[in-house]
């Protein structure tokens, strides 16, 4: 179990309590909408040199797009939202990916009647809030981590599009194939949710089989672990 400051709960609480930040936030909101973006990063306490992980953590924080840069950049502009020991992932077997999945069903409830930040909204003040996911912000590692993507590892780099493939001569790339080196992206095929899920379900078939044709699976997808 992973404890979180769940948003829907904070702001309603601050809605209530806190009526000049209702007014600041709604101030910069057109008809009470906005965009969140996330962002994770591992924390290392102490002597970053340590051998072992055993006190480092990931830390996910949030922040509403909308509110000016000045307060976005100050101490109160990105808000806690998880602190969980990677350790503690690992003995679990929970991959930050599927953390992250988690915690967008929590969010974005797509089930009738679920709360959902960009459907049903939340009270906020006299008012609603209504809020659609934008980005993550991370480093590679973070970003490989939370997508469950192989990056530069895969033959296909790009999480975006279905085409694009890497770890290989330019020269030699298939037809109806473009290498990531090349600019031109009017040959780009983007991936829709539907090919994901059809990627992700050869993924899960593919764990059924050796070690070996998981593995090579996940390279040639560019996809890392699939998780429920």
């Amino acid at each position: 179990m992973v404890d979180y400051i769940c948003p829907l709960a904070m702001l309603h609480h601050l809605g209530e309590k806190a009526p000049d930040f209702v007014s600041f936030v709604l101030s910069h909101l057109r008809d009470g909408r906005g965009r969140v973006a996330f962002y994770l990063d591992d924390v290392k306490p102490g002597n970053a040199l340590r051998v072992d992980q055993g006190r480092k953590y990931t830390a996910v924080y949030w922040s509403i797009l909308e509110l000016p840069h000045w307060y976005r950049v100050g101490d109160g502009g990105w808000m806690p939202l998880l602190f969980v020991q990677v350790g503690h992932l690992r003995s679990a077997g929970v991959t930050v990916a599927s953390l992250t999945r988690q915690v967008f069903r929590a969010l974005w409830n797509p089930a009738d009647g679920a709360f959902n930040l960009a459907t049903t909204g939340v009270r906020f003040g006299s008012g609603h809030l209504f809020l659609d996911f934008c980005c993550f912000l991370a480093d590679e590692a973070g970003l490989k981590e939370m997508l469950s993507v192989k990056g530069a590892a895969g033959s296909k780099p790009c999480l975006l599009c279905l085409n694009c493939v890497g770890r290989c001569p330019r020269d030699e790339v298939g037809e109806g194939m473009f290498h990531y080196s090349n600019p031109d992206l009017s040959g780009m095929m983007p991936a829709t949710p539907a090919m994901l899920n059809v990627m992700a379900e050869r993924l899960r078939d593919a764990r059924g089989s050796s070690r070996g044709g998981a593995r090579g699976a996940s390279r040639a997808r560019g996809r890392g672990r699939v998780t429920q």
